[in-house]
């Protein structure tokens, strides 16, 4: 529950259902509403909350906020698949040697690709 939602019960007497609003949080076990109930509920009863809406500020920050993060998360992805073997000038990789026991050999090469690095395309080209 935060400010500004809505609590709803069905009072245990009358058997109607009574809705207020949440002014403050003031603990997790402990609220401060609107207005009071209709009489003293002595027993524990059930409830239903509903959020607060979201206004239209909101709504479009968390778009914002969402794009941003996806296009960090594209950007670093990015960056890992070609980071350390794909670099502006150089690129590395392995070649298996033919030999009895096999292994491989790393073999380092100087591109120039223009400045704005390889796509992934080249790299399978190479």
């Amino acid at each position: 529950l935060s400010i500004g939602d809505a609590i709803i019960i069905t009072h245990p007497t009358s058997h109607q259902d009574e809705t207020r609003i949440v002014t403050m949080v003031l603990s997790n076990m402990s609220i401060s509403i609107s207005s009071p109930f209709s009489s003293d509920l002595i027993s524990s009863t059930s409830f239903h909350y509903v959020k607060k809406p979201k206004t239209s500020k909101e709504v479009e920050d968390e778009k914002q906020s969402e794009q941003t993060k996806r296009r960090r998360k594209k950007e670093e992805e990015d960056k890992l698949a070609f980071g350390t073997y794909a670099g502006n000038s150089t690129f590395t990789y392995r070649v298996r040697k033919a030999s009895a026991y096999g292994g491989y050999k790393i073999v380092t090469q100087k591109v120039d690709a223009g400045g704005e690095g390889l796509s992934r395309e080249k790299l399978l080209d190479m």
